[in-house]
């Protein structure tokens, strides 16, 4: 028995080691090539705003979204510091409500347009964006006029004002773009969203700016993402007339993936305007899910697109810095095993110090496992003050208080989720049926898009591309 307790011990402190190294990897990198989210200079900010505009499609798939895709649009349509673009909202026939809500939008303003799905819902939201960039493509013929950029954006979003500029200007250099996502302020009490809080914010302002640094791909987020004209055509070209792949649960993270594939350069961007008492990031903003239940469906849906159905549609690379981030993508059910082994060891050790009153003598006898939990648990505090750092200069001190806590329930929530995601992808693999593509409810803040203000639609004639 005190055998196996040791084999289960050294896998355990092993395996921690070895995904604590892994993660600081990323902080090194970061470290070493200054890595962070980047201040906009006055002279960048001019050039924005004087350099010519690039005519953009915002794709946007509904499923039930009549309370809130009017709200979205007015207010977003008042904020975005732009002219040359469009909105392209994917409705359903038989989403009665929706579709009304969004040919009310088409009869107020001229940069939106209704793309009514062929087939009733609920499809998946990349057959509804198929839908969308096929109809972009038919008008594109009967305007004789490009859409220079195609975006990603969800009924939710709240579109920051200097966003379109941002990518605007970008463009220039790259063909796909991903901008970042944060979630919109929530109750520092509000356990499960700021859960989100945590994970996009050290994600969308180190990892991913890491991952683009070292040429690892840059997956879509699905909202934010910036696609250039050529990209788009070619990967339509390549999947049957389809932007985005139906068969995965993670559309856009498969569509980003493939532009590293196809050699598009790709990249992610973080930057912020300095404000006189504040930092404003250039970033999309939303509410992500309050209930534990819903978090938990929505990342078995991730888990189960990027780990599984992406490891069967990407497979591996051939280049040794995507495949260390699609390893690092995919190890999230290795994660869920060492998770779980870890809480057992440690509810077992203090188990056997309540019942005899002294640690196992694996635990004061075994110096090699002494040094090895030692050196976990130091590597797991960096990990906490990395976090912490982030956090706070993100979104003040008061979030920062509940870290440890959201960390241990989101360890909760990813174990289930993960494990969740495997059961469902071995049934589908059994019985050979494509796993259902559920929607999560969407939100806004209760005043957003309620007041507008009159907008101006112009045609924006010297952007316009002929394609004739």
């Amino acid at each position: 028995m005190e055998t196996l307790w040791m084999i289960i011990s050294y896998f355990t402190v092993l395996a921690v080691l070895f995904f604590c190294f892994d993660d600081l990897f990323i902080d090194f990198i970061a470290l070493v090539f200054n890595l962070k989210p980047k201040d906009i200079s006055l002279d960048q900010l001019a050039q924005m705003h004087n350099m010519p505009q690039k005519r953009i499609a915002i794709m946007i798939a509904n499923w039930h979204e009549a309370d809130i895709i009017e709200r979205m649009i007015h207010g977003n349509m008042g904020r975005v510091d732009y002219l040359n673009y469009d909105f392209f909202l994917g409705v359903y026939p038989n989403d009665v409500e929706t579709v009304l809500a969004a040919q009310r939008l088409e009869a107020v303003y001229t940069r939106v347009h209704v793309v009514i799905n062929s087939k009733e819902g609920p499809t998946s939201k990349g057959q509804m964006l198929n839908q969308i960039a096929q109809h972009i493509s038919a008008t594109e013929i009967w305007q004789k006029k490009i859409y220079d950029i195609y975006m990603l954006h969800d009924s939710e979003d709240i579109i920051h004002p200097l966003s379109l500029k941002l990518i605007n200007y970008e463009m220039e250099t790259v063909d796909f773009l991903q901008t970042p996502v944060f979630s919109l302020p929530t109750k520092w009490t509000d356990l499960t969203r700021a859960i989100y809080i945590d994970e996009f914010t050290e994600s969308h302002t180190k990892d991913m700016l890491v991952r683009s640094h070292l040429k690892g791909g840059v997956p879509s987020a699905g909202v934010g993402t910036a696609m250039s004209h050529l990209f788009v055509s070619e990967i339509k070209q390549l999947q049957n007339g389809e932007l985005l792949k139906e068969d995965t649960l993670t559309e856009d993270y498969h569509l980003g993936l493939m532009a590293t594939r196809l050699g598009y350069e790709s990249k992610f961007v973080c930057s912020y305007v300095q404000k006189k008492n504040r930092v404003d990031y250039i970033a999309t903003r939303e509410y992500f899910p309050a209930l534990t239940s819903t978090s938990i469906r929505q990342k078995t849906r991730w888990t189960l697109g990027i780990s599984f159905q992406g490891y069967d549609n990407l497979k591996w690379s051939d280049t040794l810095a995507e495949n260390y981030f699609l390893w690092r993508d995919r190890r999230s059910f290795l994660n869920s095993i060492v998770l779980i082994a870890s809480y057992a060891l440690t509810l077992s050790y203090i188990s056997y110090y309540m019942l005899f009153g002294a640690w196992p003598r694996l635990l004061t006898q075994d110096h090699a496992l002494k040094g090895l939990l030692e050196l976990s648990f130091y590597l797991m505090t960096i990990r906490l003050i990395q976090r912490f750092r982030l956090v706070s200069e993100l979104n003040g001190f008061k979030l920062v208080l509940l870290v440890p806590v959201r960390w241990l329930l989101a360890n909760y929530i990813n174990t289930l989720a993960s494990i969740k995601a495997f059961k469902t992808y071995r049934e589908s693999v059994k019985t050979g049926k494509r796993p259902q593509w559920v929607k999560t409810t969407h939100e806004l803040p209760t005043m957003f898009g309620v007041t507008t203000v009159e907008i101006k639609q112009t045609e924006n004639k010297p952007y316009e591309n002929s394609i004739s």
